[in-house]
């Protein structure tokens, strides 16, 4: 589909044309879908509650004048950020923020197509945030059949539990499911977005059918653990779990080994002990019998002799008596 809305020229003479009428005429700053942006504030500001707000850290992505922004400041919100390709759109928004006394707003101009390379390690927009704000940039890449590519840029700022709010009127609901589906399924990172909440506008009907005129949906940023889903939808991470579980299963094996190892080595040692008991104990046996033995031999010997003598006596005593 052919538009202007993708053009950096177009949205240049859009912001230059009114910040010339807001500073000569003081004309009022117009917002992307301005008659709908009251319900996504009060969402935001009911979802994280009074006591969060000075916290909450917000990036609204494509913020063209900050007036989005500036509305969030005023309801008690302190760390706001924002970023748009126009350089005329972030100089008016920094002219307002600077009028209204917007102290706690900062926004860049920055390309979505470029943030991999601009936002470095040491960029003021390089941080963990709370909610992405984005209504009318998605548009852009949709009608051009690019809406994969903006998911791809965008999950630079996707973090566990981070809040994405996209609202746009180009793809109804179901379309944006499936597109989210899509990226789900293709995007290599485990956290996946989540339908979290729908705001309801007013419907229309059209040929016969009910329907919004823009829809608004809010997902939440999730890191995906259910082994079910992994092993279904995401086999790359599957994979990688079995072979952290293989190096684990290897680890406990090892250890295994290790400790049966071990034992086997202590019931050995206990063998070798008992058999050396057992063999010095027979030595020490053998030695006392024969000692016994040799005693014995010795009594006996003793005894012979004893009888030897008394025999002897004997017959010399018979003799001496027949010779006299």
């Amino acid at each position: 589909m052919s538009s202007e809305l993708d053009k950096l020229n177009y949205w240049e003479e859009v912001y230059k044309k009114e910040k010339e009428n807001h500073e000569e005429s003081n004309i009022e700053l117009e917002e992307w879908f301005e008659e709908n942006c009251s319900k996504i504030i009060t969402w935001i500001e009911n979802h994280f509650g009074e006591e969060k707000k000075k916290h909450v850290a917000v990036l609204d992505i494509g913020c063209g004048n900050g007036l989005f922004l500036h509305k969030l400041y005023k309801k008690g919100f302190l760390n706001l950020y924002g970023f748009d390709f126009s350089r005329e759109a972030i100089e008016l928004a920094r002219k307002y923020f600077q009028k209204n006394d917007d102290n706690n707003i900062y926004v860049e101009v920055l390309d979505i197509c470029n943030i991999e390379k601009d936002v470095h390690s040491n960029s003021t927009l390089r941080r963990k945030y709370n909610l992405l704000n984005d209504k009318g940039t998605f548009d852009i890449f949709f009608m051009k059949n690019k809406q994969n590519e903006y998911f791809t840029h965008i999950s630079f700022f996707l973090q566990v539990n981070t809040l994405f709010c996209i609202t746009t009127c180009n793809a109804c609901k179901e379309e944006l499911l499936e597109i989210v589906t899509y990226f789900n399924k293709k995007n290599n990172s485990t956290i996946k977005l989540s339908l979290l909440d729908e705001i309801i506008y007013e419907t229309i009907t059209f040929a016969g059918k009910k329907g919004q005129i823009i829809t608004t949906l809010i997902f939440k940023c999730l890191f995906l653990f259910i082994q079910g889903h992994i092993d279904k939808d995401y086999p790359y991470i599957s994979s990688t779990k079995n072979e952290s579980k293989n190096e684990g299963e290897r680890e406990s094996e090892s250890k295994n080994e290790r400790e049966n190892a071990n034992q086997n080595k202590g019931k050995s040692e206990n063998k070798n002990e008992r058999e050396n008991a057992n063999q010095n104990e027979g030595k020490s046996e053998s030695k006392y019998e024969g000692q016994s033995a040799s005693e014995d031999a010795g009594e006996n010997a003793n005894q012979n002799e004893g009888k030897s003598e008394s025999k002897n006596e004997g017959e010399n005593s018979g003799k001496n008596g027949r010779e006299k």
